[in-house]
């Protein structure tokens, strides 16, 4: 994080330089292979196989894992009218329904002493996948986020274009840079922390992708840094255009997902994925 702001500021800093002392500004032209994934969670029930915590090539076991969170989201809706995604922590919640499957197995072919032991574990679970079933994201909080969201846009606004209230005409070149930063680390976060519709979250995930993409390659070519905050907004109403008009939800995130690969922004974009509902309890 602190790596990419430092290059945007660098970057920054050379086409001020550039077109202080050269009638025309000289591009950069890096090259970024970036790969990602983001893993979304369930979203309708037609999603299910999308939330599996078991990556297995095994079809028998993977169809098992799929009923699995079938029944659990059927058992979630019925109890608490919302469906699994809704939940605080859904992936702990397969995790635990999981764990509780296993140990019974266990349980039936033990001796008397570890029985007790076992079923000590089996009731402990138990009382937590209670509490957690009824852990719903409430109104309340979704509103909270939407704030943070709208609060970090009109700071971001402030700083990009150097007014921010006692520091006007002052703000410090990477103040600046970090007014744009902030479509990606806390405006579309916040916006996706919120667990939104289908269409929504394919849009956001796009956005989260594109964001840090562009705010990474324009000040190679603009030292404009409030034309760079607009063209971070101009993605986000794109990718939400794109989502909701131009293609299903569905095939939106079919396509990330399919264009997505390993290495190391993987494990940094699902320790930022706040919203996905994996933060606590996933299997690794």
């Amino acid at each position: 994080m602190c790596i990419a702001i430092i290059l945007s500021l660098l970057l920054c800093k050379y086409s001020y330089i550039q077109a202080y002392y050269s009638p025309s500004i000289h591009h950069l032209s890096p090259k970024l292979y970036l790969k990602y994934q983001i893993v979304s969670p369930l979203q309708r029930t037609k999603d299910l196989k999308r939330f599996s915590t078991i990556d297995t090539p095994d079809l028998a076991e993977q169809e098992k894992e799929n009923a699995l969170i079938e029944r659990i989201n059927a058992e979630v809706l019925a109890e608490s009218g919302v469906e699994l995604d809704q939940l605080i922590n859904p992936s702990k919640v397969v995790n635990l329904e999981r764990d509780i499957i296993n140990l019974t197995e266990q349980l039936s072919i033990s001796g008397d002493v570890e029985k007790e032991q076992i079923q000590n574990k089996i009731d402990k679970k138990r009382s937590t996948l209670a509490i957690e079933k009824r852990a719903v994201m409430r109104n309340w909080l979704k509103n909270l986020f939407v704030g943070q969201s709208v609060l970090a846009g009109v700071i971001s606004f402030l700083m990009v274009y150097n007014i921010v209230p006692g520091y006007e005409g002052n703000l410090p070149l990477a103040g600046q840079v970090l007014g744009f930063w902030m479509w990606w680390l806390f405006i579309i976060p916040s916006l996706r922390a919120r667990k939104p519709s289908t269409a929504e979250k394919d849009a956001l995930n796009i956005a989260f992708v594109g964001s840090p993409l562009l705010s990474l390659a324009l000040p190679a070519a603009t030292k404009d840094v409030a034309l760079i905050w607009w063209a971070n907004a101009a993605v986000v109403a794109a990718s939400y255009v794109y989502a909701y008009f131009i293609k299903q939800p569905e095939e939106v995130s079919q396509e990330v997902e399919q264009e997505a690969g390993g290495g190391v922004l993987l494990k940094v974009l699902k320790a930022l994925d706040y919203g996905s509902g994996q933060e606590r309890g996933a299997r690794k």
